[in-house]
């Protein structure tokens, strides 16, 4: 039969029924194919009542009915603070629908995506929810943080919790001389300059990454 489509999404079709085999629950025939009867009329009861051979059905869409997101690592170190250079992890967002599927939401739909970080000062997220940051600007540790993800079209939400390593600022930096003294005798070119040479030492910065402020466990890395 004919089909069409409510504003709720929910589609309508007519069918057409009719009776061409029938048992008791005890699997007894009461009306064995082929019989006089045959088709019977079938009665049917529905949202709009009764009817005879012909109703009507109503068809959910698959729909979104589940948030899950994917990200390659939820426990992160940041060297973006140190190096300067922005480090960045995509974030896949999949939506469940009523069989179990999973989509993959993004792309053409990512505006139906929106993301926001509990601490914008450990970590960032992009607004589409595509993509995870640190920059020199996220200066923070943090243990527990998490990343809220809302999908507008269903009203559903998800939170992806992260660790964030962050380095204990300023780092501890020492020379593998503590004292530098000019080399007799030995001066720098052109020789009517007369410049003196000094000693050289060569520095290493040491770096203790905590997941905590308050939080004495970390390690350390030599960073230089």
């Amino acid at each position: 039969g004919g089909g069409s489509s409510s504003g709720t999404g929910v589609s309508e079709a007519d069918i057409s029924l009719a009776v061409v085999f029938l048992s008791d629950i005890r699997q007894n025939t009461v009306l064995p194919q082929g019989s006089r009867g045959y088709p019977a009329p079938t009665t049917m009861v529905g949202r709009q009542g009764v009817s005879v051979n012909t109703t009507k059905v109503y068809i959910a869409p698959l729909g979104v009915v589940g948030l899950l997101a994917s990200v390659r690592e939820t426990e992160v170190i940041n060297t973006a603070v140190l190096t300067g250079v922005a480090q960045s992890w995509p974030l896949t967002v999949y939506g469940v629908n009523r069989l179990n599927a999973l989509t993959v939401l993004g792309g053409s739909s990512s505006s139906a995506l929106a993301c926001v970080s509990s601490n914008d000062a450990a970590l960032g997220v992009q607004a589409d929810c595509s993509t995870l940051e640190l920059t020199p600007a996220h200066v923070q540790p943090a243990t527990g943080l998490t990343v809220n993800i809302s999908h507008t079209a269903s009203g559903l939400s998800y939170a992806l919790t992260m660790d964030v390593w962050a380095p204990v600022l300023p780092l501890n930096i020492t020379a593998d001389l503590p004292q530098l003294s000019r080399i007799e005798g030995l001066f720098r070119d052109p020789p009517a300059c007369a410049a003196p040479v000094f000693q050289t030492a060569r520095l290493s910065a040491l770096a203790v990454f905590r997941r905590s402020a308050n939080a004495e466990e970390g390690f350390a890395a030599n960073v230089t």
